[in-house]
């Protein structure tokens, strides 16, 4: 099975004639990486349920991966309907399943079922709706939720008892498609959201959303998401020595990792001609696009068009090291002798740079990441 290299993966991201984000390999990103995702759904029976996982760091194009299936599965509305959730939008909710069944109601075409669900566990959780209920439909009124008020008393047995209608009402919401349609749910930013909100998110994906012709596609930080599951369950004396990276590899049946770029990759569309900076840029280790991307904002927004290295490090200390950049613009004799070695040599001997940095300007436990970051960069050796 394979895809045409012409098929609609038509997210702004890729379609740029310079972009990027138009890499070749799968590994990093780009519209290979669109393909491989849907290969994996197409090569599955529908009557399989699928949680696919797209991780990375921040910055390193989760998002646009996500948006290039997106746009691909909309083509195809035969087959797909997909319901595109941006957790952190949502994240003042006290519940975000509430807003995810909503958004899930207007993506299938069978109507009230789920809205009918989202309602009932709206309720059940002591009226932790926020604003979502009021906001997407007008056929709850504010007076109908009221009156529930009550359901506080004994909103622990009501929750579970609205969550065990759950998986059976997006069952058949979900069978309501046509005979080959799917429900592809991609759930973007989770990891943005407050860590408890996050966990009983995924929590209730994977007990809830294991469902017949329901493909879930989780884009995320998954050391973040990680730390916030053991933060959760770790602490707990029953499970001592819970992973939670493991929780996550259950959760998914396959992932795909978007790694960090090193600077060739976007050397020319960001930077251009580098001339003397690349001395400075190509010591840095592989970084998430994003970052690359502020970078090159910085380093061509800067008034010193004339030392292409000042200008270059200037850049990288002030987006890769922000609290070594607040020094620099606190200590002006402190950066004007560091530019002044860069502008006369283009280079910082290591015993100077240490001089400068531990000459009480640094508080001591500052002082040696500090020095041993600048080092990595002023020298060829990539930090460990």
């Amino acid at each position: 099975m394979d895809i045409d290299s012409d098929e609609p993966f038509k997210y702004d991201d890729f379609t740029k004639p310079d972009s990027p984000r138009n890499w070749a390999e799968p590994p990093t990103g780009g519209i290979d990486a669109c393909k491989e995702i849907v290969l994996r759904i197409r090569e599955i029976p529908a009557e399989v349920p699928i949680a696919l996982g797209v991780f990375g760091d921040w910055g390193s194009g989760k998002t646009s991966v996500l948006k290039g299936v997106e746009h691909y599965c909309a083509a195809r509305p035969a087959e797909y309907k997909v319901c595109w959730f941006d957790a952190w939008k949502y994240q003042n909710e006290s519940n975000l399943i509430v807003p995810l069944l909503l958004e899930m109601e207007q993506a299938l075409p069978t109507k009230d079922k789920l809205l009918e669900s989202a309602a009932k566990i709206a309720k059940a959780v002591a009226l932790g709706l926020g604003d979502s209920l009021l906001r997407m439909t007008a056929s709850i009124k504010v007076e109908d939720i009221l009156k529930y008020e009550s359901i506080v008393l004994d909103r622990s047995i009501r929750y579970v008892s609205e969550y065990r209608e759950l998986h059976g009402k997006i069952s058949d919401a979900v069978r309501s498609l046509s005979a080959k349609g799917r429900l592809v749910l991609i759930i973007d930013d989770l990891d943005r959201c407050l860590p408890e909100r996050a966990v009983a998110l995924l929590t209730a994906l994977q007990v809830h959303f294991h469902i017949p012709r329901l493909v879930v596609l989780l884009g995320l930080n998954d050391s973040v998401l990680a730390g916030y599951l053991e933060e959760t369950y770790r602490p707990k004396e029953s499970k001592p020595y819970f992973d939670g990276r493991a929780f996550l590899q259950k959760l998914v049946q396959w992932s795909i990792h978007l790694p960090s770029v090193p600077l060739e990759t976007i050397a020319e569309p960001f930077f251009g001609n580098l001339g003397d900076a690349q001395e400075i840029l190509k010591r840095l280790p592989s970084l998430p696009y994003r970052t690359w991307k502020r970078v090159a904002v910085r380093f061509k927004g800067t008034d010193d068009v004339k030392n292409a290295q000042v200008r270059a490090f200037l850049a990288v200390t002030d987006e890769c090291m922000p609290g070594l950049a607040r020094l620099l613009r606190e200590r002006w004799d402190l950066s004007g002798q560091l530019r002044e070695h860069f502008t006369v040599s283009d280079t910082l001997a290591p015993e100077k740079l240490k001089e400068l940095l531990s000459g009480g300007v640094l508080r001591a436990e500052a002082q040696y990441e500090t020095y041993e970051r600048m080092h990595a960069i002023l020298t060829k050796k990539k930090p460990e």
